[in-house]
């Protein structure tokens, strides 16, 4: 039983709605861009409030969002959906992980197009990615401020 609770405590956060076959497409919608990319509190929660746990992710986002983003659009130019599903995928895990809701949304959708085999529209929403990545990014000095801040209160 406490495994399961620590699992559950870990888990990223739910995606905000879960996308079948079934499911009509969905159309993300950019946020606009005076809102924060991604919620720095409930990551901080979600690390238990272990901000060393918390860098990592930062980091470890960072450092994948750079090799995810470009081979996401390699394979959409191939027009490989197999592997656009399977990269969506972890990039939806890991903007779980980070709390971004809009970036994790957007995955998401890639990874239906992937799954269902139909990249009509996975430039465009490539294109939606690369955005929102780039306000995560840009937001991630300013939540490392944030952060650190919190251990001096």
């Amino acid at each position: 039983q406490l495994i399961a609770t620590i699992e559950s405590l870990l888990a990223p956060a739910p995606p905000l709605a879960t996308v079948t076959s079934q499911t009509p497409r969905q159309t993300i919608e950019p946020v606009a861009d005076n809102s924060h990319p991604f919620d720095v509190e409930a990551l901080v929660l979600r690390c238990m409030k272990s901000l060393s746990t918390v860098a990592i992710i930062l980091d470890e986002f960072e450092k994948q969002a750079k090799v995810d983003l470009p081979a996401l659009q390699q394979c959409v130019a191939e027009a490989d959906a197999k592997e656009v599903s399977r990269i969506a995928h972890a990039f939806k895990g890991a903007a779980g992980y980070l709390s971004a809701t809009s970036l994790c949304g957007i995955a998401a959708e890639l990874e239906q197009m992937g799954r269902s085999g139909d990249l009509a529209r996975a430039a465009e929403t490539i294109s939606m990615l690369k955005r929102e990545t780039e306000r995560c990014m840009n937001y991630i000095p300013q939540a490392r401020t944030l952060i650190a801040s919190m251990t001096s209160s």
